[in-house]
């Protein structure tokens, strides 16, 4: 997905229909801000800050904030 709009061709209207609802469901699922609004570069960041807190059990959302929390004392 680019963020773009795109149009898609499909050989039946069956498969049409499945394409559309699993659009649906990422669209609920993400809303219009999901992975696609990032660039590669930061994709990759996300995926290594996850991967370097995993074993730590801490969410990226926590260090974040802990991170602001730090700099606005500073």
């Amino acid at each position: 997905m680019s963020g773009k709009r795109e149009r898609h061709f499909l050989e039946t209207k069956a498969e049409a229909e499945i394409y559309a609802e699993s659009q649906r469901i990422r669209l609920e699922n993400f809303g219009t801000r999901g992975a696609s609004t990032l660039s590669p570069a930061q994709q990759e960041q996300a995926a290594n800050a996850f991967a370097l807190l995993q074993p730590h059990k801490v969410s990226l959302n926590e260090v974040v904030r802990d991170w602001i929390s730090r700099e606005k004392e500073t």
